[in-house]
């Protein structure tokens, strides 16, 4: 027999042939490490590459989005720069793009023209300056939204669509790029990257060369089945009902000052009730996207965060503004309330305000109605706003007024009041209170005026209202009473990085500029809410800009600054514990991301009202935030209990209280979902009562409303989503019926891996040697075998 020595010996000289085989550059056996996992394998053979990819989107219509072949791993291509589309026209070889912003946005162009090379396998886009931001006419921009943003849905027909509201946009977000991978580096990555296509370039491309490796494969495309799908048997409701994809979008949150709902009974300030049935409604998105395509990475500082913070600034100055003017309303003078909404998932067919809007009709309608199962519906996810309607609407787009759109030598700039003239006078009400509500601020630097939007009282409403959530309500009554405030006169916007990753950071907005703006709609909404007009004069005047400018420099913190962001601002960290702590990338983002994710199990609950359960740390931050400022706001002879609470269930509901501020623990919180093979937030390994804290019970009305459209509904008895068959009413209106915006799973992790290659033949041969040595040394060994055998029966 052998001994251990011996076959010790074969083994070793089998491992180590075995390590000649898989040494080289191109590895297969640690295939199974892909961007994510580099932390335990970037030693061995691949390089870390951060990025974000561009993923599947369905919508009812068809596709949107990358994906690679079902059934095949990965798309494969040696790393080229190219700089210019001349570089892309004199390709000799398959190549993996990595290009500057501006050339990614002309690859695009050319793709949906259909003349690009079919050389190009895939692009790497860089995350560069500003300077490589610049277009063939010497412009920095960079956006990857339509020319028209959502199209499809606007009002007004061909005439309003005809419109380049955002004329530098490429359309990526919304093309399909069937076996073509495409990913944005970050500023690590576009280093790395760099440095290898110009290790390439130098080599003149011979082998060993650095190619690049994407795998994207999509549940939406066939991962699961295999099954060979076209683009056009793919929508989002044949994938959602297959558990192939999940919805868009989560909750929009509401919020009412003086409150409204629960089991009290707020009537208003004063000694008087108020008898309409009606609500001032301050709008804007609680998040962006940019349409879907490159995720996380997006942040969307001014075209919708700044509209968020000037909304949550709004609310906190006009609420302190009704306590500290409660003395000198008129007796008998009650407001209408004013309800301040953050609408989730607007950039994927206005979901939010869809929704919105839907459950007001409803619940109008039904209470004229005989039948109560619709009111009560409608009331279940409306709450005390059931059965009211919007007298007036002014929705806060695009107003961060930053220095590199308007000159910091514009001492003061020019916020444009977008009119539906179809709302007649009611309309003009609205710009008139803010036109005062702008020009009552103190005089001095930083002041801003709001003018009418051109285009004057003979434009058509479609003409004359940018794509904005104020469509959701003029679908349903043309002659709603909607202003759209947004620092672009017209078209085109002002902003040229529009729907793209580089509307981002405090470079974006201008925290005190956005804190006129606000101020400036919380006295005009002081004016608009009381029939009054001494009573909303005093509320008016109480408005301090000072404080304003405070709060919203807090929130441009929290919700902007990469340096900051949820986790570390003061404002946030009173109020809650975000499930994704930050950095949001390799390049220490801290921001939060502003694409709205997906609804998990968790938002099925669509009447859950605990902030704390399926809710994104945005939509909780603006729940908290808002729950607690309106809480002042409450009428005279009621008055918040303050006292501890882990839920709302430790709060009188019948007095109108909410649970503020309490922090859920650790493992119960949302966690976002898989990208690249990790979740963020919470893994459910922590201690159950890790981080949690108690709030306090406030009179105040802050609420969750679904921001998908009504048509998802989630099976709970099966714990999936499905899709509802469509309401002939709702198709009908205009602007169409729902777009149904989903996203498609994907394998437990996915993304872009970069190595060294020697290319297939020459990989082929080193494959068969290896083999060759393999089979040599088990040889050898045996042979060793058989003589130590022979020995020892010759010693016998």
């Amino acid at each position: 027999m052998p001994s251990a020595v011996s076959r010790a010996r074969g083994w070793l000289l089998s491992l180590a042939a075995i390590v000649l085989l898989t040494a080289h550059d191109r590895s297969w056996t640690w295939r199974g490490y892909v961007a994510s996992s580099f932390a335990s394998s970037e030693h061995l053979l691949y390089h870390a590459i951060g990025h974000a990819p561009c993923v599947m989107l369905l919508n009812r219509t068809g596709a949107a989005g990358c994906s690679t072949p079902a059934g095949r791993s990965r798309v494969v291509a040696t790393l080229q720069r190219a700089t210019s589309m001349r570089d892309v026209a004199e390709l000799k070889e398959a190549r993996m793009l990595l290009t500057p912003p501006s050339v990614f946005s002309d690859v695009v162009r050319a793709r949906a023209a259909g003349t690009l090379s079919a050389r190009v396998k895939g692009v790497l886009v860089e995350r560069a300056d500003d300077a490589l931001n610049a277009t063939a006419d010497g412009v920095a921009a960079f956006s990857n939204a339509e020319r028209y943003p959502q199209s499809a849905l606007a009002l007004g027909g061909d005439a309003a669509i005809a419109i380049d509201w955002n004329p530098v946009g490429d359309g990526a977000a919304t093309a399909r790029f069937d076996r073509f991978p495409i990913a944005f580096l970050d500023a690590d990555a576009t280093t790395r990257a760099l440095e290898f296509a110009t290790e390439n370039a130098a080599a003149a491309y011979s082998r060993p060369s650095v190619v690049a490796s994407a795998n994207f494969a999509m549940a939406a495309d066939g991962w699961r089945s295999r099954a060979k799908r076209s683009d056009a048997s793919r929508d989002s409701i044949e994938c959602v009902r297959d558990g192939r994809c999940l919805p868009v979008g989560a909750h929009s949150v509401v919020a009412s000052a003086p409150p409204v709902g629960g089991g009290g009974s707020y009537s208003g300030l004063g000694d008087g009730s108020s008898s309409s049935s009606g609500f001032v409604l301050v709008a804007c998105k609680l998040d962006g996207g940019s349409g879907g395509m490159f995720q996380e990475m997006s942040r969307d500082a001014n075209g919708a965060r700044s509209g968020l913070i000037a909304t949550l600034a709004a609310a906190k100055a006009y609420s302190a503004a009704l306590a500290a003017a409660a003395g000198s309303i008129g007796a008998g003078v009650a407001p209408k309330p004013v309800v301040f909404a953050a609408f989730g998932g607007e950039s994927f067919g206005y979901s939010g305000s869809r929704r919105f809007a839907r459950e007001l009709h409803r619940a109008r309608a039904s209470s004229s109605s005989s039948s109560s199962s619709s009111s009560d519906g409608a009331a279940s996810v409306l709450g005390g706003l059931a059965g009211m309607s919007a007298d007036a609407v002014v929705e806060m787009g695009a107003v961060g007024l930053a220095s590199r759109r308007v000159p910091a030598s514009t001492t003061t700039p020019t916020v444009y009041a977008h009119a539906n003239v179809d709302g007649g006078d009611a309309t003009d009400a609205i710009v008139d209170a803010l036109i005062a509500g702008a020009a009552a601020a103190p005089s001095g630097e930083g002041r801003v005026e709001v003018k009418r939007a051109s285009g004057g009282s003979d434009a058509s409403s479609a003409g004359s209202l940018p794509p904005s959530s104020a469509f959701s309500f003029i679908r349903r009554d043309a002659s709603t009473p909607v202003v759209v405030l947004a620092e672009h006169d017209g078209a085109p916007y002002s902003d040229p990085f529009y729907g793209g990753v580089y509307d981002a950071g405090v470079d974006a907005v201008d925290a005190a500029r956005m804190a006129r703006v606000a101020a400036a709609v919380a006295r005009a909404v002081a004016r608009l809410a009381f029939a009054d007009a001494a009573s909303g004069a005093a509320v008016s005047a109480a408005v301090s800009d000072a404080a304003t400018a405070s709060t919203t420099s807090n929130l441009t913190a929290c919700l902007v600054d990469e340096r900051v962001g949820l986790a570390a601002c003061d404002a946030a960290r009173a109020l809650f514990t975000p499930n994704d702590p930050g950095p949001g990338d390799a390049g220490g983002q801290r921001a939060p991301g502003s694409y709205p994710g997906v609804a998990v199990a968790e938002a099925g609950r669509e009447l859950d009202q605990d902030p704390r359960r399926g809710k994104g740390d945005v939509a909780q931050f603006a729940w908290h935030f808002l729950g607690e400022v309106t809480a002042v706001a409450a009428p005279s002879g009621v008055s918040s209990s303050k006292r501890a609470c882990g839920g709302n269930g430790d709060c009188d509901a019948a007095s109108g209280e909410t649970c503020v501020g309490a922090v859920a623990p650790a493992a119960t919180r949302r966690r976002r979902r898989r990208l690249l093979g990790n979740f963020v937030g919470g893994d459910g390994d922590d201690d159950a009562d890790a981080d949690a804290r108690v709030g306090a019970c406030l009179a105040s009305s802050p609420r969750f409303i679904p921001a998908t459209s009504h048509r998802f509904v989630f099976d709970a008895d099966a714990g999936r989503w499905n899709v509802a068959d469509p309401d002939e009413d709702e198709e009908d209106l205009p602007g169409g019926a729902d777009a149904l915006w989903a996203e498609s799973d994907w394998p437990s992790s996915i993304g872009i891996e970069m190595y060294r290659s020697e290319g297939v033949v020459r990989e082929t041969m080193f494959f068969a040697l290896g083999v060759a040595v393999v089979a040599g040394a088990l040889a050898c060994a045996k042979c060793r075998e058989e003589r130590e055998e022979k020995s020892e029966r010759y010693r016998e």
